[in-house]
């Protein structure tokens, strides 16, 4: 494992030299931490960085003024470098030989938090995709499987014996309505789910037990059920939908899927809940982290000058 050591005769040598023109001082630090968190750090882009920071900490006693005192304050140091490094899309990877405690705290755990995080969200945002379109032709075709006529008292019918004791009783079942364009849709409804189903089984980031796998077993595994009631009533190569219809299998089925797709869509969430709280409990310990050393270096510094 290699060790760090940091010469404390060039503690602030490291400091990101300031743009042409710009004598920055007690603004130093901010500077440094703007620089290296942004892909081509100007003048320009600092100020604006330094505006939108000001807004952020606008009112009461937790309010940056911009004064000398809070920009040497390693507190407002650290919530200054939490804030550049949420924004920041492509930090410079530093060398482990040459970088500093706090650069290795900016860039190997914050950025690296960060994108983990963003991973997580984009996941989600395939889950979520997912969970929308499959849930949509599911609640369409449910409701088209309770589009029957279901038997009244007067269909039951009384079958005498007279050589056994007791009554036989016939129950007529349930009856079809659907129409034509309800057949058409249900068909479509089938071959949407198969390409849905297909889809979902290639995105793997979900195969993991971490990133919800078997929640997303459990949904393709539900949706290939609900495929299959389409093939169990194939007669001559043609779908019998007022079989299919009336088959109650055909309901569970597809209350089974919707439950699986509820199921999968809470976890996905859930995933995306932890992610939070983690960056949040990271850049909490890294922001203390950074400002206390900083803290330690300065005084370092002023106690061998």
């Amino acid at each position: 494992m290699m060790i760090m050591t940091i010469d404390p005769t060039t503690i602030h040598n490291d400091i990101t030299k300031p743009p042409v023109g710009k004598d920055y001082t007690y603004e130093l630090k901010f500077w440094d931490i703007y620089a290296m968190t942004t892909n081509a750090p100007d003048a320009s882009g600092f100020e604006d960085a330094i505006v939108s920071f000001e807004a952020l900490y606008d009112s009461g006693t937790d309010k940056f003024s911009g004064t000398a005192e809070q920009y040497l304050d390693p507190l407002w140091q650290g919530r200054f470098m939490e804030i550049m490094i949420a924004g920041a899309t492509d930090l410079a990877d530093p060398s482990l030989e040459n970088v500093t405690m706090q650069g290795y705290l900016q860039y190997y755990y914050l950025s690296k938090s960060n994108t983990g995080m963003i991973e997580e969200l984009e996941n989600f945002e395939t889950a979520i995709n997912h969970f929308i379109d499959i849930n949509n032709k599911l609640q369409d075709m449910l409701s088209l499987f309770h589009k029957k006529i279901e038997p009244n008292a007067s269909d039951i019918q009384e079958n005498s014996d007279t050589e056994d004791i007791g009554t036989d009783y016939t129950i007529s079942l349930p009856k079809s309505a659907l129409t034509d364009v309800d057949k058409e849709n249900i068909e479509r409804y089938f071959d949407d789910l198969k390409r849905i189903k297909e889809s979902l089984e290639l995105v793997t980031s979900f195969d993991t037990d971490r990133s919800g796998g078997p929640a997303k077993n459990g949904l393709v595994a539900a949706l290939n059920e609900v495929i299959d009631t389409r093939s169990d009533h194939i007669a001559g190569g043609v779908v019998d939908y007022d079989a299919w219809v009336v088959d109650s299998d055909s309901g569970i089925k597809l209350t089974n899927a919707i439950t699986a797709t509820e199921n999968f869509n809470a976890v996905t969430k859930n995933n995306v809940k932890k992610s939070m709280f983690v960056l949040e409990e990271f850049y909490k310990s890294a922001a203390t982290t950074i400002a206390t050393l900083n803290q330690i270096l300065r005084e370092f510094g002023q106690n061998i000058g």
